[in-house]
């Protein structure tokens, strides 16, 4: 059983809907704009087979990206699921220079988890691109491991199965390596927690505080895994 919400419906070509389960997990599914609204299957096998186990938001974050860039290729006349399930990784992947600048010079974020909405005159944040590419990086990534060797090759070629997965790896990293900018800069920007830090951190933990943020039923877990990392960090200083 689940429930289906469309709150994180933006200005989006293709809607993302929200799937509560009963067990309480929550997915996030990339539809049609149809109606019926039926999922489209390769982000859907994708969320379930490689982000079921992620945060909400931040698979949520994902399929933002894979729609802003299905949302590209429906202007230029590409059917990227059929590509994609044929094998046709090329034809996708010729879309990612001019998809970046599209992301660049015609779209903007639009709230804090980076969803791409209307069209502006203003330049998108070059981090926020990055991380628009990234997630797609990673998306035809997995889409190369699943798709390539069936459509590809037949029974009669196994020993080519590797040859033409890392030149599809090889070819992803060479389109996408020439328009992500911020990667190595934004970890210069990284730093550990000070003292004050940790300090206000173990006095917002404690189970049942006022100022506790989080739900009650999450507050001894937390509590719990912050003690392990005191007690690890302490270990290290040692």
């Amino acid at each position: 059983m689940l429930s289906i919400s469309s709150t994180l419906v933006r200005h989006a070509t293709m809607p993302i809907i929200q799937c509560k389960f009963a067990s309480g997990q929550r997915l996030p599914f990339l539809v049609t704009k149809a109606r019926p609204a039926l999922p489209l299957l390769i982000p859907l096998l994708y969320v379930q087979f490689k982000l079921r186990y992620q945060a909400y938001n931040t698979a949520a974050r994902c399929l933002r990206s894979i729609e802003a860039f299905y949302d590209y290729a429906s202007f230029r006349h590409v059917d990227v699921e059929s590509d994609i399930s044929a094998g046709r990784l090329e034809n996708v992947l010729s879309l990612v220079s001019g998809f970046a600048a599209w992301l660049t010079t015609g779209r903007q974020a639009t709230n804090v988890v980076a969803a791409v909405g209307i069209e502006t005159a203003l330049p998108m944040n070059s981090r926020t691109r990055d991380q628009h590419l990234l997630a797609l990086k990673a998306y035809l990534s997995w889409c190369a491991a699943r798709y390539i060797p069936r459509s590809r090759l037949g029974k009669s070629e196994p020993s080519g199965i590797s040859a033409v997965f890392v030149d599809a790896v090889d070819s992803i990293d060479r389109r996408f390596g020439n328009h992500i900018l911020n990667l190595k800069q934004s970890r210069a920007h990284e730093r550990s927690l000070t003292e004050e830090n940790i300090h206000l951190i173990r006095a917002h933990i404690v189970p049942g505080a006022d100022i506790n943020p989080f739900p009650e039923r999450v507050q001894f877990h937390n509590a719990r895994r912050m003690s392990a990392i005191d007690h690890r960090f302490g270990k290290s200083k040692k």
